[in-house]
């Protein structure tokens, strides 16, 4: 019988332990993702808006129109908050 006591505490820190390392994993992988871009410039003419922006796992895809010289497409690494392409008509 103190064996099979032995057996449920030890089990039961087990299940503790296990989720508290779960716990411990979700919020390590959430903060990560939460990452500062800081200010980053897309260097729009006067007169020119951002008209939509979308954002997959690892880009943010921004699009500007406006006045003369606005329409583009600018994508954005989120890593590292770098322009790492734009498209242009």
């Amino acid at each position: 019988m103190a064996a099979l006591k032995a057996l449920v505490i030890i089990m039961a820190v087990l299940i503790v332990a296990g989720l508290a390392a779960l716990v411990w994993g979700i919020t390590q992988r959430g903060s990560d993702a939460a990452a500062d871009l800081g200010e980053v410039s897309l260097g729009l003419p006067e007169g020119c808006r951002i008209a939509e922006a979308s954002a997959t796992d690892r880009r943010l895809v921004v699009r500007a129109d406006g006045a003369l010289g606005c329409d583009r497409v600018t994508i954005i690494d989120l890593a590292t908050g770098a322009i790492v392409g734009a498209v242009t008509p």
